[in-house]
């Protein structure tokens, strides 16, 4: 059923959207164009080469990942309601995210994310939160995080998924320009289609239970690996 507040018209239905646009903008300064989330290894490897690889990629590796695990952490942040659950849930992903540089990739976007949301908003569960991770008692995995502002700034869940999940997408559309001819035209012409098989993931990521999430992606974890020992590289992961 849609939201009456939304039917009504009522000026406070999106009051959350703004915070949305602020922390998912490229100017929200979480360090996301240093990484290529994969891609590198993947075109150091020869599995992306042109545009249909590319898309390959982002169908089956990209969308995968976010279905089986980054997605469900984020809605289990999102619905954490003490500070000790948090800690659980990001050694759980500590463990879950097999190859080191993309670990550390996740590990330094979040503690960025975090950093950032404590200088510029005034909340006790993201203070609490940068206390533990200062104290290295969590290291602040970005979905972790991301789940945390979701909650803090009253951000629908499901408007919170979706969002994580285009930036993710789009972030690796992004360090594509720099790996393959492909152009700014040509990434749009790749998320256009992408862009409704987003709500199937989301719906698909909503069945996995804390017990369940998970996922085993050979072709990403071995490109990620791959990408420690390259000779040269544009990006840290």
């Amino acid at each position: 059923m849609v939201d009456d507040r939304l039917q009504s018209g009522a000026p406070d239905a999106l009051a959350w959207l703004p915070y949305l646009l602020q922390t998912g903008d490229p100017t929200f300064p979480t360090g996301a164009y240093a990484h290529s989330y994969g891609l590198e290894g993947a075109v150091e490897l020869g599995l992306v080469h042109d545009a249909d690889s590319l898309d390959a990629f982002l169908r089956h590796e990209v969308l995968a990942a976010l279905e089986g695990l980054e997605l469900p952490y984020l809605r289990f942040a999102y619905a954490a309601d003490d500070l000790e659950t948090l800690q659980a849930l990001d050694d759980e992903l500590e463990a879950a995210i097999l190859p080191a540089e993309a670990r550390q990739a996740s590990r330094q976007q979040g503690q960025r994310r975090l950093s950032i949301l404590n200088r510029v908003y005034d909340e006790p569960r993201l203070r609490a939160f940068q206390a533990a991770v200062q104290a290295q008692q969590t290291p602040a995995h970005q979905v972790i995080v991301a789940g945390m502002q979701a909650r803090v700034g009253q951000v629908p869940l499901e408007a919170a998924l979706t969002a994580h999940a285009y930036q993710t997408v789009a972030n690796v559309l992004q360090a594509s320009m720099k790996l393959i001819r492909i152009g700014q035209e040509g990434c749009q012409r790749l998320l256009t289609p992408i862009l409704p098989l987003l709500p199937a993931v989301v719906a698909v990521s909503h069945r996995l239970e804390r017990e369940d999430a998970g996922v085993s992606l050979v072709t990403l974890d071995l490109a990620s690996s791959r990408h420690a020992t390259a000779f040269s590289r544009l990006f840290i992961s």
